[in-house]
């Protein structure tokens, strides 16, 4: 056999080989000088490592691990409440609960208006076309109902300008809050 079978050594030694390759293993080792050297040095590591003595001193491998599992069950993960971390969370959660809030105020009282025309038209929506009062007095009834009948009457309203400007305010606030929180985010995910 001019083939060395160095890799069946192990396997040998540990007596997992089948009985056709022990066979051939041991016919091998006793006509190839090479395999009969490698396989003197193989039974003299093997020989070396069973009389090592154990090593005083070492647990083992099951106290080693009760005491793991003891020291993790004592330990209490700790809660690390940051205010300036909920303000993160806080902040827009208010921006909305307020704009919600007082857009119901407003349609229940009619004294807010977030939504522009959106009072008028729970209110004008009804059958009450002939009700008609006219906000400004330079507009004459006709075209003041034609507007109010059509749904863009809130073109005339002088308070539409203010509620535009409000309403934009506060949705520019909250999308520079969640820019800032997103940013804010990713800088400490990447210094982790």
């Amino acid at each position: 056999m001019s083939e060395h079978l160095h890799q069946w050594m192990d396997a040998y030694l540990d007596g997992e080989l089948s009985g056709i390759q022990k066979i051939e293993f041991e016919l091998h080792l006793k006509e190839c000088e090479t395999c009969q050297e490698n396989w003197k040095q193989q039974l003299a590591l093997k020989q070396a490592l069973t009389s090592l003595q154990p090593i005083s001193g070492l647990k083992s491998p099951e106290v080693f691990l009760a005491e793991i599992n003891m020291e993790i069950g004592t330990q209490k993960p700790e809660i690390n409440f940051s205010f300036q971390k909920s303000l993160w969370y806080l902040i827009p959660t208010v921006l909305i609960f307020l704009f919600g809030a007082l857009q119901i105020f407003g349609w229940v009282t009619g004294l807010i208006n977030l939504i522009p025309g959106a009072n008028r038209f729970l209110l004008e929506s009804l059958p009450f076309i002939n009700n008609v009062t006219v906000t400004n007095p330079w507009l004459n009834t006709t075209i003041q109902a034609q507007l109010l009948w059509s749904g863009i009457d809130w073109i005339t309203d002088w308070g539409f300008l203010t509620q535009i400007f409000f309403l934009f305010s506060l949705s520019v606030l909250y999308c520079v809050w969640i820019v800032l929180w997103i940013n804010n985010h990713q800088t400490k995910s990447i210094r982790v």
